[in-house]
Parts: C-alpha cells; structure tokens; sequence
C-alpha cells in the first residue's frame, strides 16, 4: 500500500473506507434479492482513490475489486436457469 492516498473529489490526502454502494434490497419476478457492491472510497468525500497526487494513478485495495476471483455475486447461469419454464 502508498504511503500517502489522495482523494479524486478533493485532491486532499485521504484515507480509505469500504462503501456498500449497491441498491439494497429488490425483487425480481418474485425473487427478493439483496444488491450489495462494497467500494473502497476515500474517507473524506466517497471519491475514486488514487495513489499520485496528480490523481492518474487509481489505487486499487487488494482485498476488493474486480480482479478478485470471488468479484462476482452470483452466477448469471444460475439466474436464467431459475427463469426458465415462465
């Protein structure tokens, strides 16, 4: 991790925190679901994060985004095979 991360809102150094940026809960076809999409953000504006403070270089949290393999909530195929007979 940088020593210093800066915030692409404000251009301030910053620190970051994770954000539940999803559409909570929902229904679909009579499917109730939950849509969560945890961001890391900065702490002081909920803006992109970046490690230069020229702000071109996106700071990308090991832990989250979308080069994780477990990135994906659900599998599509499992969502078209719970539709299919309607």
């Amino acid at each position: 991790m940088p020593d210093t991360l800066y915030c692409g809102d404000c251009g301030k150094p910053c620190e970051w925190e994770k954000v539940d940026c999803g559409i909570g809960p929902y229904e679909f076809w009579g499917q109730k679901c939950n849509d969560t999409n945890i961001q890391v953000l900065s702490a002081c504006c909920e803006g992109d994060i970046f490690t230069d403070a020229e702000l071109t270089v996106n700071y990308e949290h090991e832990d989250y985004g979308p080069e994780r393999e477990d990135y994906s909530r659900y599998d599509d195929l499992d969502v078209m095979e719970g539709l299919e007979g309607r």
